[in-house]
């Protein structure tokens, strides 16, 4: 189960021409709160732009499975988690 993600951030630009890939500062986690599932990390992302909501950051998130699922993004510091219900 793969989908995209937006991320904003006000230390962000695609100006500065940052390549996300790989980065361990950019990170996603999220962990199966039903707990039958592994947690699952993805480093990186693509820095994005677009007219009307400007400079943003994709970041694929692929869940291996439907359930209750707490998601916390990581930039450079900064965190802000959120519980995700996905179902099929």
């Amino acid at each position: 189960m793969g989908n995209k993600t937006l991320w904003f951030s006000e230390n962000f630009s695609t100006a500065e021409g940052e390549d996300f890939s790989g980065d361990a500062e950019n990170t996603l986690t999220a962990v199966d709160l039903d707990g039958s599932a592994p947690t699952v990390v993805q480093e990186g992302g693509v820095p994005s732009f677009n007219r009307d909501i400007k400079n943003f950051i994709l970041v694929g998130l692929g869940l291996p499975e439907p359930g209750c699922w707490e998601v916390t993004a990581s930039y450079h510091g900064a965190e802000l988690t959120y519980v995700l219900q996905v179902e099929e």
